[in-house]
């Protein structure tokens, strides 16, 4: 049995490595290939290999001397050899990879690969010594095309442009025929001759992509449920997405586009009731946080939009009983924050403070009124201080007050002058030029939060990343367009490099 894996496993590796590694010097304008990507493709994502070499550092890595080293002694001396000669001459597999591969989906849900091709003969001759490894099929040519099959399984052909590797679903009846027409299709019916596809093409990053919501899986579509109105057809909504391998980060960043009147008035209804974050919080907020947010607020629609929920409708609700928490949210105007400091690791309390500007704070008018109406509930409410109130309920105790132009809620009175009177936090103030351009911005300490975590001690691959990985950042410049970062503490050190260094010996091993 291992006889026969080992073979299969060294002609994978190549394939993957050759893959990484085959990137030509130079680039032909001829962009044909991409004609075989059909208009009615559901999800089509594009992979700029070139860039991904350039940044992972695998030529530095002796691939080579790693290969023979992992498998030498398990394959025979013959294999190894085509092995090593692609990894040290990868132009040899045939496939431009300055050029852009393609992934796409079917409307049948069958997966597709799209790579220009540089040389037939040379893909041939590559596909040919692979199949005495078991990785592919010797190729066979019938009017201009070549067929093979990629591991047994996957349908796979190539002409002078293109190579295209299909998984069809199960019970595709007849997948050579599909390929065949997408080899031979015209650029006016193709995916790239769309408004989509155009916004692909010109979309900057290392993998990109464009897609339907309708084509997401759900554990993705999630995060854009809550804003996407049930009578919306998710087929409706168009997404483009870019992520990026960068010096000390790695970025995410989507945009939502769609020709449905109710939705399109939603996005300008959000835009037009949030503003530009002005960043007051950024200078108050004390040093260390483990959760941190802020965002710009009209608050009476604020309050709208909570009730729209049916769990905060409930929390509104249970809230109300005490003090007129509506009337306190429609008094926000501005930047609003939400701040978690260090957790205690030992009790795993999670201490908290919500603070907002507010444009009056006629609530206070009321609080007598509050005080005395409450009991009959079985609630109290007492003085804690200047303009702060300590309120009790179900067992249940948090504070709340009022600054010049400020309300808050807090679990600790003490954060209330460490946060909201604090010097500033050195990170959120690095990041301010980019808080103050979002209407809603998230950092997440990725270091604390591993750290205050008694579960994962003794799992020391994650805290190995937790070391490695500073923090993760939300922000919505739009309400459409959503970027998502994921920091590292060593600014100098590109993100791709770094999981490269830490997967290949692994592989290799």
């Amino acid at each position: 049995m291992k006889k026969k894996i080992l073979p299969v496993l060294l002609g994978l590796t190549v394939l993957i490595a050759g893959i990484l590694v085959a990137v030509f010097l130079f680039k032909s304008s001829n962009d044909n290939y991409l004609n075989a990507i059909p208009a009615d493709a559901k999800l089509v994502t594009g992979i700029d290999v070139a860039n991904l070499f350039d940044k992972s550092g695998i030529d530095d890595m002796n691939l080579t001397d790693k290969l023979k080293n992992a498998l030498g002694g398990s394959v025979s001396e013959e294999e190894l050899n085509d092995a090593t000669d692609y990894l040290d001459s990868p132009q040899k597999i045939g496939i431009d990879f300055r050029s852009k591969v393609y992934l796409f989906s079917t409307p049948d849900n069958s997966f597709c690969l799209v790579a220009k091709v540089a040389d037939k003969d040379k893909v041939n001759e590559f596909m040919t010594k692979m199949a005495k490894n078991g990785v592919s099929e010797k190729p066979t040519e019938k009017d201009g095309i070549y067929w093979t099959k990629l591991f047994g399984e996957l349908p796979t052909a190539f002409n002078s442009q293109t190579l295209l590797v299909m998984m069809p679903t199960d019970g595709f009846y007849n997948p050579n025929d599909a390929i065949t027409k997408m080899l031979q299709q015209d650029k006016k019916d193709s995916y790239i001759s769309t408004d989509q596809g155009e916004k692909l093409i010109k979309t900057e990053g290392d993998i990109t992509m464009s897609t339907s919501l309708s084509a997401l899986p759900q554990n993705i579509l999630g995060a854009y449920a809550q804003i996407i109105p049930q009578e919306v057809r998710l087929s409706e909504v168009d997404v483009n997405a870019s992520l990026e391998f960068l010096n000390g980060k790695l970025v995410l960043k989507s945009g939502l586009s769609t020709q449905n009147k109710k939705l399109k008035a939603l996005l300008e209804q959000i835009n037009a009731n949030t503003k530009k974050i002005k960043g007051l919080y950024v200078k108050k907020s004390q040093e260390n946080v483990v959760f941190w947010s802020s965002a710009g607020v009209n608050g009476e629609w604020l309050l709208e939009e909570m009730k729209k929920n049916d769990d905060l409708k409930q929390i509104l609700f249970m809230v109300e009983r005490a003090i007129d928490i509506e009337k306190m949210i429609k008094s926000i105007d501005g930047d609003l924050m939400a701040s978690i400091p260090d957790i205690n690791s030992s009790t795993f309390d999670i201490p908290y403070i919500v603070a907002a500007q507010t444009k009056n704070q006629d609530f206070l008018n009321d609080v007598d009124y509050w005080i005395s109406s409450m009991r009959e509930s079985g609630l109290s409410m007492t003085p804690s201080g200047d303009n702060m109130y300590k309120l009790t309920a179900d067992d249940q105790t948090f504070y709340w007050g009022t600054r010049p132009d400020e309300l808050y809620i807090t679990s600790t009175p003490s954060l209330v002058q460490s946060t909201l009177s604090g010097t500033g936090a050195s990170k959120l103030k690095d990041m301010e030029d980019e808080i103050c351009d979002s209407r809603l911005f998230v950092y997440i300490n990725l270091q604390q939060l591993a750290n205050a975590s008694q579960e994962t001690a003794g799992i020391p691959y994650y805290f190995t990343l937790a070391q490695a990985f500073e923090g993760i950042t939300f922000k919505l410049t739009e309400a459409e367009n959503m970027e998502v970062a994921v920091q590292m503490t060593n600014k100098d050190v590109n993100v791709l490099k770094f999981i490269i260094d830490n997967l290949v010996d692994s592989f290799l091993q």
